[in-house]
C-alpha cells in the first residue's frame, strides 16, 4: 500500500472500532491490531485517538452535505417534492452504505466535549438553514402552506436523524424505499399545496382539455 491507501485503511478500521466499542472504550491498540499495522505507523498519520475520531466525524458531515442539493422551484423535470425525496434518499443511502457512520455521528460524537458539540451544532444548523430556505421560498411562491419554517425544518431533521440512527442499529430490518416515502408523506400531506406536490396549480389540474 502507498501512504494514502494505508491511511484510508486505518480510518476505515477505526470507523468500525468506534462504532462497535464506542469512543471511550475504543483504544488505539484495537485499531492497530485490526488494521495489522504497528502502533508507530498509526502515529505517522494521526496524533491520537481523538484526532482520528475527529476526522471520521468530519468525513461523515462532508458526505451528508455532498448528498444534499438546493431545491430548484423552477425545474420542470422534477417537482419540489420529488427533489426533496431525492435529497432524503441520498442521505439515507450514505448511511445504508456506511451504517457505522450513523452510530458515530448520532451517538458517539454527541456530548464528547464542547468542541465536538459546537461542530455538530454548526452542521445541524447548516442543514436546518437549507431546509428553512426551501420552505420560505416555497411559501413565497405558493408551494408551501404558511407556517413556522424553522420549527418545520427541525421536525424534518428530527425525523430523518432518528430514522438514520435506527437504521444503523437494525440494519436490514428497514425498507429504505418505504421509509423514505413515509417521511415525504408526512411533509406532503401537511405542508405542501397542490402546486408544491405536483408542480401544477389546482386550476391547471382541473382545467378542461381542449380538443381539435
Amino acid at each position: 500500500m502507498d501512504r494514502e491507501q494505508r491511511r484510508a485503511q486505518i480510518l476505515d478500521v477505526a470507523k468500525s472500532v468506534f462504532a462497535e466499542k464506542g469512543y471511550h472504550h475504543a483504544k488505539i491498540d484495537d485499531i492497530v491490531a485490526r488494521a495489522r499495522v504497528a502502533r508507530g505507523t498509526f502515529y505517522l498519520y494521526f496524533g491520537d485517538k481523538r484526532a482520528i475520531f475527529s476526522e471520521l466525524v468530519d468525513g461523515c458531515v462532508d458526505a451528508v452535505n455532498a448528498a444534499i442539493y438546493a431545491i430548484d422551484l423552477a425545474r420542470r423535470d422534477r417537482s419540489p417534492i420529488e427533489q426533496l425525496t431525492d435529497n432524503v434518499d441520498r442521505v439515507v443511502q450514505v448511511f445504508v452504505n456506511e451504517p457505522a457512520l450513523a452510530r458515530i455521528l448520532f451517538n458517539e460524537a454527541v456530548g464528547l466535549d464542547p468542541e465536538f458539540d459546537r461542530k455538530l451544532l454548526a452542521f445541524y444548523d447548516g442543514v436546518t438553514a437549507t431546509i428553512v430556505r426551501a420552505l420560505v421560498e416555497g411559501e413565497r411562491v405558493g408551494m408551501v402552506r404558511p407556517g413556522d419554517a424553522k420549527t418545520r425544518a427541525l421536525c424534518v431533521l428530527g425525523i430523518v436523524k432518528e430514522f438514520l440512527y435506527q437504521l444503523s442499529l437494525r440494519g436490514e430490518g428497514f425498507d429504505r424505499g418505504a421509509s423514505v416515502r413515509t417521511v415525504i408523506e408526512l411533509i406532503n400531506g401537511g405542508w405542501l399545496t397542490e402546486l408544491g406536490r405536483t408542480g401544477r396549480r389546482s386550476e391547471e389540474l382541473h382545467a378542461p382539455t381542449l380538443t381539435a
